[in-house]
């Protein structure tokens, strides 16, 4: 049976969720945006007014509502649950700071990945949002997330370990496609680029607004693609919708993204660590 990857490396523990340690990196730009407000979407729906400028890949290659089972590992264990509930994907980590991820097979290398989802932080302390991989997302892998407290993260898995890179406040955006007082679902957007001088680049977005530009080590193309959650404390639970993969020139006359949504994850079972201590 496919399981989640674990973090397999022990974190010290502060009150903000992916308490890795702050490692150093190649080069961060990280953009003030806390109080940007972006321009009010229409009734009818909403898509982001992207700030400063929208991701380059275009194209989409994967698409998955959630509307059923068969994408994601579904099941429970004694780290925590995956379920779709409502129509959406919901994770539940039943362990204090643990992270679990998982991650769908591309239907083709890209050199250029946008990776998406909207993020409800639905109970606890953690923050959930989508990844980018190799061939690999356990042995190497850049995520955004958001938590419940108002800021997003950015930051790397290596030899299952989570790594937290940046972090900052989540931009305040108007959206009235959610009530008044309801709980804001956040667009996460990472697009991961490979770089043919060497270190990859990895921008961040959430809800449209560009908050980070991370210059890492390489480990493009990207083969793999999906969602990573962590919790500082047992109860955390998270919600997923509308994750989708979208790639660049080279991805013109992929297969269809419904279809390669169909196929899912690999069957291969994800490397499974120790709770961290």
């Amino acid at each position: 049976m496919r399981s989640l990857g674990r973090d397999a490396g022990a974190r010290g523990h502060v009150r903000a969720p992916f308490a890795g340690a702050v490692v150093v990196v190649l080069g961060i730009v990280a953009i003030s945006a806390a109080a940007v407000t972006a321009q009010e979407p229409s009734p009818t729906g909403w898509t982001p007014t992207w700030s400063p400028a929208p991701p380059d890949a275009s194209h989409a290659v994967v698409r998955d509502p959630f509307d059923a089972a068969g994408t994601w590992w579904i099941g429970s264990d004694e780290v925590g649950t995956s379920n779709i509930v409502g129509g959406d994907l919901r994770w539940t980590i039943a362990k204090d700071r643990q992270s679990i991820w998982d991650a769908t097979t591309l239907p083709m290398p890209l050199q250029e990945a946008r990776v998406e989802a909207t993020v409800l932080v639905e109970d606890g302390v953690g923050a959930g949002g989508p990844l980018c991989a190799g061939a690999d997302e356990s042995e190497r892998a850049i995520w955004a997330a958001v938590n419940g407290e108002g800021e997003w993260l950015v930051g790397r898995i290596a030899d299952s370990h989570i790594q937290v890179i940046e972090r900052g406040e989540t931009p305040i955006v108007r959206r009235h496609d959610v009530p008044v007082g309801a709980p804001y679902p956040t667009l996460v957007t990472l697009e991961c680029t490979v770089d043919p001088e060497g270190a990859d680049h990895y921008t961040v977005w959430f809800e449209g607004v560009q908050v980070a530009d991370v210059v890492d080590e390489p480990f493009g193309p990207f083969l793999r693609a999906g969602l990573i959650a962590s919790a500082d404390e047992a109860g955390f639970a998270v919600l997923f919708d509308d994750f989708a993969v979208f790639g660049g020139p080279e991805a013109v006359g992929s297969p269809d993204a419904s279809a390669a949504a169909e196929r899912g994850a690999s069957a291969a079972p994800s490397p499974s660590g120790v709770p961290t201590q």
